[in-house]
């Protein structure tokens, strides 16, 4: 079973696959997603982001993360678990926010050997209650079980967060930070420098500086960047139509959204989705 969001109706899912649904191809994740490397090995894109995947390594995948698997050895087999949004806000209200900026900045985790088993067995009960269907505790079950999991993780994962939260970030990195943080919640509908400024309370000049200080790339270059990475994962998991993917990304018309699109990959959207077939 290959399946990357949850079916209509269910409040969560788990099982076994191979992650070949993102096998060359970007998806969109819209519900928060745990995929647990049972074997093989791999290689995955999160947010322009590549990260090397083997055995015993968790990834976490928080909604609206756009992924990839660009490579993939042929044994490579994953146990996974997807849950609705609301279950995994009220399994992990308790936890402190930079757990979550550490999941976000670290969205692979290798475990030491004598825990992947444990980490594992949390896996397999989920997938033991989401196969009882007739439980009568099935969901409360099931959050005990995801609480005791995201605990596991946050134990594990507790020295490197003290050790990032300690580490000295000056202004500009933060705030550099902060407008990538900006951007990922706001690009499908904000493109513009000024936009993101304003919320930062600096010019545009300034945060054009900071930005380009820090990682030697524009603020446009960033925005674009999620835009058209956005506009491919429709393109390629989708059946939307150009206008209706006009329309879901704010732009003015169909044709300023072709005109964008060729100006940053050099092709129409059309020719786009028909050579990625």
């Amino acid at each position: 079973m290959d399946i990357l969001r949850l079916p209509e109706g269910e409040q969560f899912i788990a099982g076994s696959g191979s992650l070949t649904g993102a096998y060359q191809r970007l998806v969109k994740i819209y519900d928060p997603l745990l995929f647990f490397c049972v074997k093989g090995k791999g290689r995955v894109v999160i947010d322009l982001k590549e990260y090397d995947v083997k055995e015993g390594m968790l990834l976490c995948l928080p909604m609206g993360s756009i992924v990839s698997c660009s490579q993939r050895s042929d044994d490579l087999q994953f146990s996974f678990i997807i849950c609705s949004f609301e279950i995994f806000r009220e399994v992990t209200f308790r936890f402190e926010h930079a757990f979550f900026e550490f999941l976000k900045d670290n969205p692979c985790i290798e475990f030491p050997k004598h825990g992947v088993a444990g980490m594992f067995g949390f896996v397999q009960g989920v997938m033991s209650v989401y196969e009882d269907k007739e439980h009568i505790f099935r969901i409360p079950v099931l959050k005990n079980i995801l609480q005791c999991f995201f605990m596991e993780v946050y134990h594990k994962s507790f020295k490197h967060l003290r050790v990032s939260a300690s580490r000295s970030t000056n202004r500009r990195e933060a705030l550099f930070k902060h407008f990538l943080q900006l951007v990922h919640e706001y690009y499908v509908t904000e493109r513009e420098v000024s936009f993101y400024a304003d919320k930062l309370c600096i010019t545009s000049r300034y945060l054009s500086a900071v930005v380009h200080g820090v990682s030697g790339h524009t603020p446009k270059e960033f925005i674009d960047n999620f835009v058209i990475l956005e506009i491919k994962a429709l393109l390629q998991s989708t059946e939307l139509s150009m206008q209706e993917i006009a329309n879901q990304l704010h732009f003015p018309d169909q044709s300023f959204f072709g005109r964008y699109f060729k100006k940053h990959t050099g092709m129409m959207p059309s020719r786009y989705r028909s050579e990625y077939k």
